[in-house]
């Protein structure tokens, strides 16, 4: 039985995907009887919007749990608590819980999204060519002739700036933004809506990274694509992003518009973060905010907030109180105690 919500909403306002209080926790088993003796909290009650046509980023250090929560949208993990919800028609009103789905239900929705993996060289399979690797997911569905199935491939070589006369070639024949071009044609084969984007440009050069980054912005454009683009570069988040979610220790502390976030950000590790950007005008000087220690284990994460250890702004409730999720001002999210009385600067 496939579970839906109903809400009214219009035009490109309308939401296309709904996570609410997402969780994944991997367990953590110790001895021959793997007893579990605790967990990891990757995700702890994430939850976050995306519309028709945005771009949403996310961004956090290594270990946030931005890469599971994007592989938890489109179904690689299954989760361990909260609710993902899709919009697959967006005349309509309804919502598909797509965790409330069986294995055999969710297919219907799989085609709607797709991923691109941060590791070109390790999300090839090297002993399949171009034309197989693209080709994997119409193949295996089954809704395609041979004849459609070469020609859309050739269309999606095309598209993202691949000759065809390379369709028979094995990923070590490409270069690494190659690569990620074939990882690119792959996520787009079955026409999806939404692209999980998991840090597609980081293990490139500087110089290949803006091509990359453009060539997905023309096919969002062209496409009509909606995107969760994942990234620990701001400045990279910038340029692609429309909304910035930044994650910490498996939760979203801060979520707004691109303009509001960069030039007044509101919780004290999105200031962090800034002050960690480059400028590029020499003869401006910023304070780089060191902070002291690493991320706390997700395993056993600080009490109260869990950014107070390494806070410059901490105070004593916030050792021992949770900070509440709440709309600072017009559509702009923290949790932050004191989020309402810090003056805090951003890169702009």
């Amino acid at each position: 039985m496939m579970n839906n919500t109903k809400e009214k909403t219009d035009g490109k306002d309308r939401v296309f995907l709904r996570v609410a209080n997402l969780k994944k926790y991997f367990p953590i088993e110790k001895g021959f009887s793997r007893r579990v003796i605790g967990h990891v909290k990757a995700v702890d009650d994430v939850s976050f919007d995306i519309h028709y046509g945005e771009t949403l980023g996310l961004v956090g250090e290594s270990g946030s749990g931005k890469t599971t929560t994007g592989r938890c949208i489109i179904g690689a993990y299954p989760v361990t608590g909260g609710a993902i919800f899709l919009r697959p028609d967006q005349n309509s009103n309804e919502m598909v819980e797509l965790t409330k789905l069986s294995r055999k239900e969710r297919l219907e929705y799989q085609p709607l999204m797709n991923m691109i993996f941060q590791d070109p060289y390790s999300s090839l399979d090297p002993r399949w060519n171009v034309f197989n690797i693209i080709s994997e997911a119409m193949r295996h569905s089954k809704k395609y002739t041979k004849e459609q199935i070469e020609m859309r491939v050739g269309e999606l070589m095309t598209m993202v700036g691949l000759n065809e006369t390379q369709i028979k070639n094995y990923p070590h024949a490409f270069s690494g933004g190659q690569r990620q071009r074939i990882g690119i044609a792959r996520a787009l084969a079955t026409s999806p809506q939404l692209v999980v984007a998991d840090e597609p440009v980081s293990a490139l050069d500087v110089s290949i990274q803006a091509q990359i980054l453009n060539l997905l912005a023309s096919l969002q454009k062209e496409l009509d694509l909606t995107l969760l683009f994942i990234a620990h570069n701001l400045g990279v988040v910038e340029h692609i992003s429309d909304r910035i979610g930044v994650m910490y220790v498996g939760k979203i502390v801060e979520l707004a518009s691109k303009v509001d976030i960069f030039t007044q950000p509101r919780h004290p590790y999105t200031e962090a973060l800034f002050s960690s950007v480059l400028n590029p005008d020499p003869f401006t000087k910023r304070e780089r905010i060191i902070l002291k220690g690493e991320i706390p284990n997700p395993a056993s994460p600080p009490s109260g907030c869990h950014f107070h250890p390494r806070c410059r702004y901490a105070i004593d409730k916030c050792s021992k109180e949770t900070p509440v999720w709440g709309e600072i001002i017009s559509a702009h999210f923290a949790a932050c105690h004191r989020a309402k009385e810090l003056t805090l600067r951003g890169p702009l």
